[in-house]
């Protein structure tokens, strides 16, 4: 297996963020802290998420210096 590119952990960022705005959709609050399939739904894309910025920095730690506009140690 080759080694992923950049570009790989950014999209699977990129994915996991759209999935969760996609999950809540027309959702309020209420709704969606009441709806437990949809929370756990979104904890896990913001779990990939951040193990995605995170082995990103690992494999690519001139990349956070490159884009120092972006908060990576709150990802």
């Amino acid at each position: 297996m080759s080694e992923r590119r950049a570009v790989d952990y950014l999209d699977d960022m990129q994915r996991a963020a759209s999935d969760a705005l996609l999950f809540v959709g027309g959702m309020d609050g209420e709704a969606f802290s009441g709806d437990k399939l949809i929370f756990k739904a979104v904890a896990f894309c913001h779990f990939t998420i951040g193990m995605a910025a995170s082995r990103l920095l690992v494999t690519y730690p001139a990349f956070a210096t490159e884009h120092p506009d972006l908060p990576w140690t709150k990802i």
